[in-house]
């Protein structure tokens, strides 16, 4: 007898035990809609701003900033050098870019309104400028728009502040 109740014993202390976890279809399905959201496309594109300025834009060049207080920290989403080469920062990535149109009338720098279109082969960024003054005897404040598109049809318009200058 006690041999069958200590086997009565390890059966009923066994049943509380617990085996090793094994997924239910409950769970399994959340954890699959979790991998499935985290590998979802973007729906946002975000600039970000950088301080560096790559060694390519140099001489006369345009910085521009999402706000004037950006701006006058030197806190910039997007460069350019009169040489057709500019950069601008997308989701922490500095991207480069080259100028495939302009509205810039001929022999100026920018200082009237037009639009400046970039590509890479991602995305095509657009600029709206808008001349808003001189500054000093080479330079000149703008503001405007950059609307940035990507291959995958994202689109962002953002206001910009900045200015441009020899």
């Amino acid at each position: 007898m006690k041999i069958h109740g200590l086997l009565i014993l390890i059966f009923l202390w066994s049943c509380g035990q617990k085996t090793p976890k094994q997924e239910s279809p409950l769970t399994d399905s959340v954890t699959a809609d979790k991998a499935v959201n985290n590998e979802s496309p973007k729906t946002k594109i975000i600039l970000d701003s950088f301080t560096n300025i790559p060694d390519e834009i140099q001489g006369c060049s345009c910085f521009y900033s999402e706000s004037e207080d950006k701006h006058l920290k030197n806190e910039y989403f997007f460069v350019a050098g009169f040489d057709s080469t500019a950069f601008i920062s997308i989701d922490n990535k500095l991207l480069k870019l080259k100028l495939v149109s302009t509205g810039r009338e001929p022999n100026t720098f920018g200082d009237n309104d037009h639009t400046d279109i970039y590509k890479t082969d991602d995305y095509q960024i657009t600029l709206d400028i808008k001349y808003l003054k001189q500054e000093g005897d080479e330079g000149w404040l703008n503001t405007g728009t950059i609307t940035i598109q990507s291959k995958d049809g994202l689109k962002e318009i953002i206001k910009f502040y900045g200015g441009c200058g020899c």
